[in-house]
């Protein structure tokens, strides 16, 4: 006998289906919607997973998220914690001030490296070559061209209050 037993609402098997139709869900909310339809049906975990193509494990554990946790959290995932961010929002502001000011005497324009060294002197953090394309990307800043500029709209945005 099953430990944890699946018995959907009509207003979840509705859902669920709805998730299963239509394909603007993630492939795992799909595979786990139907998972839990097919348990609500009373199929075999063996059969179920080798009707969706995935393991029996997969099967009991999405059935025990549901009856121990809800339907939301047997559709997702759980966050994960990763890693802190390493800029925040100040620092970031004092990169795209940089970029925006006049380049180092002998220059004629920011390159990447020419900004890593700079924020290094200017800024209490060290920055990879790629932090700082991430900033530029993110603030679409071009500074290798004749031109870059950031509006104050933008820069009210990044440096709250």
């Amino acid at each position: 006998m099953k430990k944890y037993v699946v018995d959907l609402t009509s207003e979840e098997c509705d859902q669920l289906e709805k998730i299963c139709s239509k394909g603007m869900h993630k492939s795992r909310e799909i595979h786990r919607a139907t998972i839990l339809l097919k348990s609500d049906k009373g199929l075999v975990d063996e059969k179920i997973a080798e009707d969706t193509g995935c393991s029996r494990w997969t099967v009991e554990r999405v059935r025990k998220r549901y009856c121990m946790e809800g339907l939301g959290s047997a559709l997702s995932d759980k966050p994960r914690p990763g890693q802190p961010q390493k800029i925040d929002a100040r620092f970031e502001a004092q990169v795209v001030s940089l970029v925006c000011s006049d380049p180092p005497e002998g220059y004629k324009r920011w390159t990447i490296e020419l900004l890593k060294q700079e924020s290094d002197k200017q800024c209490s953090k060290s920055l990879s070559k790629g932090s700082i394309q991430k900033i530029l990307k993110r603030n679409k800043l071009k500074p290798w061209k004749k031109r870059c500029g950031v509006s104050r709209k933008l820069l009210r945005n990044i440096l709250p209050g």
